[in-house]
């Protein structure tokens, strides 16, 4: 694993991906880049948004347990606000005009 790290942080480096910030409890400057997980966290949320089915998503992301695959498949306030536009799109789309027919009486 120690070796996967050095040529990730070179390769983050190299393309910019990398911060430097001052941590409070270090008393130091130190280097932030993102972790393959990030990564992985991106893919989950990008294919679920583009209507992917999740057991499809959990398949190729290699997510066993939904619990896990959940944690990774964040919703934030944008998602919530896109669900409910969707949710509204659809209700105006539905006819006024009530298609209920009456029973016609037994006789």
């Amino acid at each position: 694993m120690g070796a996967f790290r050095k040529v990730w942080d070179r390769a983050c480096h190299a393309l910019g991906l990398h911060a430097q910030v001052w941590n409070e409890r270090k008393g130091s400057m130190v280097l932030l880049r993102p972790r393959v997980h990030d990564f992985r966290r991106t893919f989950v949320r990008n294919m679920v948004r583009a209507g992917v089915p999740e057991k499809t998503v959990m398949a190729i992301s290699g997510h066993r347990t939904r619990a896990v695959f959940d944690r990774y498949n964040i919703v934030n306030e944008t998602d919530i606000r896109q669900a409910v536009k969707r949710n509204s799109d659809y209700l105006s789309g539905l006819p006024v005009k009530s298609t209920v027919h009456p029973l016609k009486a037994i006789s």
